[in-house]
């Protein structure tokens, strides 16, 4: 009779409708979840770098900043990308992004300066990728051994804009620079503009040394069974010169992170590198002052060493360690560059000192009225002076959740200099700091 189905063939039926339906859900379960990465390309022109003042002195934002020509580049656990310009009080739509998936970011590096600026991207399965910091697009991309296996940037990000542990960019003698990548047994570097690989150099056994960089050469400290600190052509791999060190080796008073390290540092024994790979003692005075430094450690600016001790910031030259100035009072030092040496006072303000006099050349206000206490973390000045980015901590342990160690889902402000005899006067909402 019509309309009637057997229960075998109904069975077959339900069957057919399960299979059916299992591999639907297994197809799109793929497309969700298969490897894959997404480059959001620019759609405006490269953003100007101008800053751009306005009532508030300073922007809220989620993650710190790596400035490069202007822009803003930030990194999160799967996605790396730039926005901008620097002067924008809030974070902009991306000007390009890139997301990948399930790869996470592991480091983040800058070769080269404008207008050929690349950003290197390390990822926990061993991809790098440089992108046009203008045009965003993919110069090159290569596969290296994996430094490292997750992203450990909390949630700023600053350790792996400003100090990855398994990356570094190091720049020769002659001016051409090389992607070093760490992993456990071996060094890896390639070359910055194009990818190509240079050379690899073994290290002991399990061993992935944070290696730096330092008067055009590359610094591999001992590890496992090694003893001694090596300095390599960074573009060749060869020796160059090595030292047997009396304590663990250390670089300080670096340009950013572990890059154009100015001096070594090996329990009390404090050596500047030249480019032949010999290492200068320095004058006992400077010695000490950066062996005894308050955090965060000497800081270098230009051809100084700022160090501060007691609430006193002084700065001595490099070359010879005489002390060519000392200010007390003027706030806690959080970072130094060729344009400035910048601190925080305890109403959270910012200034920013003269390296070669000390004299104060900018004055900002990084709080407003009824923003709660908070303590300083982590700290990025611009190459130009021009901005301070601070991250806002609570002062519990970094051990903490991020819930606990920062002050905020957005914890991180980005303060403009203005200069000392033209500080605008804000509402107390958007700026209460004390003249300091």
């Amino acid at each position: 009779m019509g309309g009637v189905i057997s229960r075998p063939v109904g069975r077959w039926v339900a069957a057919a409708v399960v299979v059916a339906v299992l591999g639907a859900l297994a197809l799109l379960g793929y497309r969700v979840l298969a490897p894959r990465d997404l480059l959001t390309a620019p759609t405006t022109d490269f953003p100007a770098a101008s800053p751009k003042p306005d009532h508030r002195p300073f922007g809220s934002h989620r993650v710190m900043p790596l400035v490069v020509d202007g822009l803003r580049v930030h990194a999160e656990k799967r996605r790396v990308w730039a926005e901008g310009p620097v002067g924008e009080r809030q974070e902009t739509v991306p000007y390009w992004a890139l997301r990948r998936w399930p790869a996470q970011v592991v480091g983040v590096a800058q070769a080269g300066d404008d207008p050929t600026a690349l950003i290197i991207s390390q990822w926990s399965d061993g991809k790098l990728i440089a992108i046009d910091l203008h045009k965003g697009t993919v110069v090159w991309r290569g596969d290296a051994p994996v430094g490292r296996d997750a992203y450990d940037g909390r949630r700023t990000g600053a350790d792996t804009v400003y100090d990855p542990p398994a990356l570094l960019v190091a720049t020769a003698g002659d001016g051409r620079a090389a992607v070093v990548v760490s992993a456990p047994g071996a060094i890896h570097a390639y070359d910055a503009r194009t990818g190509g690989r240079l050379y690899a150099t073994d290290v002991a056994a399990g061993c992935r040394p944070e290696v730096w960089s330092s008067a055009g050469l590359l610094a591999v400290p001992p590890c496992g069974t090694d003893r001694e600190l090596r300095f390599l052509d960074p573009r060749t791999g060869q020796v160059v010169s090595t030292w047997a060190a009396p304590a663990a080796p250390a670089p300080a008073a670096c340009v950013l992170g572990r890059t154009e390290c100015a001096l070594v540092v090996a329990g009390p024994d404090v050596r500047a590198p030249r480019p032949d790979g010999t290492l200068r003692t320095v004058a006992v005075g400077l010695a000490t002052a950066v062996t005894k430094a308050d955090a965060p450690g000497a800081q270098r600016a230009g051809d100084l060493i700022v160090t501060s001790a007691a609430g006193v910031i002084t700065a001595a030259s490099l070359d010879t360690g005489e002390p060519r100035w000392s200010v007390p009072g003027a706030g806690t030092l959080v970072a130094a560059n060729a344009a400035g040496v910048y601190t925080v006072t305890d109403g959270r303000a910012v200034v920013r000192l003269d390296p070669a006099t000390g004299a104060r050349t900018g004055v900002g206000c990084a709080t407003g009225k009824y923003d709660k206490e908070w303590s300083v973390g982590r700290a990025y000045a611009t190459d130009d002076g021009a901005f301070l980015a601070v991250e806002r901590v609570t002062g519990k342990p970094a051990t903490g959740g991020d819930n606990e160690y920062y002050w905020s889902l957005r914890p991180v402000v980005l303060a403009q200099f203005y200069p000392p005899n033209a500080v605008p006067q804000w509402e107390p909402r958007f700026g209460y700091c004390p003249t300091p």
